[in-house]
């Protein structure tokens, strides 16, 4: 029974993570996409997570991150606000400009097109140091320190199942929790009966 603790606590406390993680994105976070020009979006702070981002012009180049010999997990692309007359297909944003990451899971037509739109969440998830770097390699210049990073295609998460994982998770880490302490509790007693 004691090998099983160690594993127990580790999938109780990354349920726990995830239902809380899961919790804080849907709190305030609607069904029904709001529709946001990026320029507003990037002056906000809260609001609506699941939206529907116009009024933006996408970098050329993305940055793909996977393992080795295995296929692609995320891909992650720059948009900022449209210049109003700008040049059809820019390499990177002017100067200054506030830009927002796009994450997608998969190469998509939203690397390879033109999008007039994206749909997504917005997660407030931290670029891994080798996504950023990458990143920076191929767009110098542009700042990416809290910047917002929207999940294509992810819809508002169930606040329910937040909740579920968080129970699940609760009962999975206490669980283990009263065996150990029942096991010191029996050593300790038996150890009391035999002196």
């Amino acid at each position: 029974m004691e090998r099983l603790i160690l594993p127990m606590l580790i999938i109780g406390s990354y349920l726990i993570y995830h239902g809380a993680d899961t919790v804080r994105l849907a709190w305030g976070t609607s069904a029904t996409p709001e529709v946001i020009r990026l320029a507003d979006l990037l002056q906000r702070r809260g609001g609506n997570r699941h939206v529907s981002v116009t009024d933006f012009d996408m970098g050329v180049h993305f940055v793909a991150v996977g393992k080795k010999d295995s296929p692609i997990k995320d891909a992650f692309v720059p948009i900022w606000p449209a210049v109003p007359g700008g040049p059809e297909e820019q390499e990177g944003p002017p100067t200054g400009t506030p830009v927002a990451i796009v994450k997608d899971d998969s190469f998509s037509l939203q690397f390879f097109g033109k999008p007039k739109s994206t749909r997504g969440l917005v997660t407030g998830a931290v670029l891994g140091s080798d996504v950023r770097q990458m990143l920076v390699q191929k767009y110098p210049g542009v700042r990416l320190d809290q910047v917002p990073v929207i999940e294509a295609r992810r819809s508002a998460p169930s606040p329910g199942f937040g909740r579920t994982l968080l129970g699940i998770g609760t009962v999975v880490v206490l669980v283990p929790l009263a065996l150990l302490a029942y096991a010191v509790w029996g050593n300790r007693r038996s150890s009391a009966l035999r002196q």
